[in-house]
């Protein structure tokens, strides 16, 4: 899970999952899905029956930033996922998720808190950057030591919160 691609996405999305058994059916919010390397939520008797991944206004946008070691290689050094709202180029909500660098998705809470009621300038995007890194937990292995590891979270982080704000001035453009 810790590098896979769409669980970082879907948990930035605010994405949440149905799991059915053969008596009953609840409702999972993906944040809170994952418990550790292969683990989830999800019983023995449940099955994933459902993906919900919520509508987004003409005022949001999400990008999705990855490192890999090669191209044919699909498991991520390191990714980021940003879902951000903006309102005249400030934050009204964002959630970003960092991939690679803890044994779930983890939620970079504090740049969310961060970002929050900020306009969005380099200044801004820099600073979120070096508090994503901080909320990174990497452990170094075969295919990136943890100083890499965080450092590519800045990078990336910066490069999809450019991203994200470019989506929303362009759907905005008169």
């Amino acid at each position: 899970v810790a590098c896979a691609d769409f669980p970082v996405i879907l948990t930035a999305l605010n994405s949440a999952v149905i799991l059915t058994s053969s008596t009953d059916s609840r409702k999972v919010n993906l944040s809170e899905f994952f418990t550790g390397n292969r683990g989830t939520v999800r019983k023995k008797t449940e099955l994933l029956a459902k993906i919900l991944i919520p509508l987004k206004n003409e005022k949001s946008a999400a990008a999705f930033e990855k490192f890999q070691r090669r191209a044919a290689s699909s498991l991520a050094v390191v990714s980021v996922a940003v879902h951000l709202e903006l309102e005249n180029n400030i934050c009204k909500k964002s959630q970003i998720v960092l991939g690679a660098v803890s044994p779930i998705p983890l939620i970079a809470e504090k740049t969310c808190t961060f970002l929050s009621g900020r306009e969005i300038s380099p200044a801004a995007v820099d600073k979120a950057a070096v508090i994503a890194q901080s909320e990174a937990k990497p452990i170094t292995d075969v295919r990136a030591s943890a100083d890499y590891r965080r450092e590519l979270v800045g990078v990336l982080l910066k490069r999809a919160l450019r991203k994200a704000v470019n989506r929303i001035n362009k759907k905005n453009r008169i």
